[in-house]
């Protein structure tokens, strides 16, 4: 009985804290794969090559849909705090 070989579907890598995969980027927007690379060759996902790999900066690509960041390990003070007043 022969062995059947599967293949495996790959699931892009994450491209740490600042970047994100071209397929990442897309998601967010609901592209698939295919068409998330088609749209960063005509530039409409800033993607930026580095020896071989694609990488979408996270913050202009935030910027360009009009998201803010926000980072899970900012720390921002009661408004009473921030003006030098006691928080209630």
């Amino acid at each position: 009985m022969a062995s059947r070989k599967r293949k495996r579907t790959r699931m892009p890598r994450s491209r740490g804290e600042f970047g994100l995969s071209v397929p990442e980027a897309g998601a967010m927007i609901g592209l698939s794969v295919n068409p998330s690379y088609e749209a960063a060759r005509r530039g409409e996902i800033p993607a930026v090559r580095i020896g071989g790999l694609l990488i979408v900066p996270k913050a202009v690509w935030l910027k360009k849909l009009g998201v803010e960041e926000r980072r899970p390990d900012a720390v921002v003070a009661p408004a009473a705090l921030q003006h030098g007043g006691e928080a209630a």
